[in-house]
């Protein structure tokens, strides 16, 4: 990949992160990077291609990420989520609470974005939501997360809890403080699953 190449796919990921597919301007990415419209055309055929290439590139690196936590706290999802959401709230500053996942951004454009982008959008959910169950049926097997609870349901909680709590800093200037209460729900979440042996695993959060 070329350098210039990879600073435009790096933009438009931008774009989609903080206001997705309808976001998504070559006149903006062209006075942001300083070069021609044409040049961006030269990388990429149309908006739909930019659009597809940078969603890829973002969920690939999302879930590189994520499956860097996976390995960390393999068997205990309660230190995972916590790093999750505290990346999730490093990534809203970094985008001056305008977004914080383009996936979500994709995917919830209905009117704008075409369908096979939402329905790429929709699989990296899907794929997130597969991680966390098997993360969480671990946990259970270690004792780090209750074992009368079902994992799907949980694994589809704690997704809603993410976005959930991501759309709320986003839209509502209060949640930006340092101890939002929508961050405040999803420990009072976590202390209602988590199980006996929980806490020998707390300390990790924290280094």
């Amino acid at each position: 990949m070329s350098e210039t190449r990879d600073q435009i796919l790096k933009e438009a990921e931008q774009q989609l992160i903080e206001g997705g597919y309808s976001a998504l301007n070559f006149g903006d990415i062209a006075e942001t990077l300083d070069v021609t419209r044409q040049t961006i055309y030269h990388h990429f055929g149309d908006k739909h291609d930019l659009a597809e290439a940078a969603l890829d590139h973002y969920r690939r690196e999302d879930m590189r990420v994520l499956n860097e936590h996976a390995r960390r706290y393999a068997e205990n999802f309660p230190a995972l989520f916590r790093t999750v959401l505290r990346g999730l709230w490093s990534d809203l500053a970094e985008h001056d609470f305008r977004g914080f996942c383009a996936c979500v951004e994709v995917g919830t454009q209905a009117d704008a974005c075409p369908s096979d982008l939402r329905e790429d959008a929709d699989a990296h959910q899907r794929e997130t939501l597969t991680l966390y169950a098997e993360l969480i049926r671990n946990s259970q097997e270690a004792g780090t997360i209750r074992s009368d609870l079902g994992a799907e349901r949980l694994a589809r909680e704690a997704l809603a809890l993410q976005m959930g709590i991501g759309e709320m800093a986003r839209i509502i200037e209060t949640e930006r403080q340092a101890d939002p209460p929508a961050r405040d729900l999803a420990e009072q979440w976590l202390a209602r699953i988590e199980g006996p042996n929980a806490s020998s695993g707390s300390s990790e959060t924290d280094a």
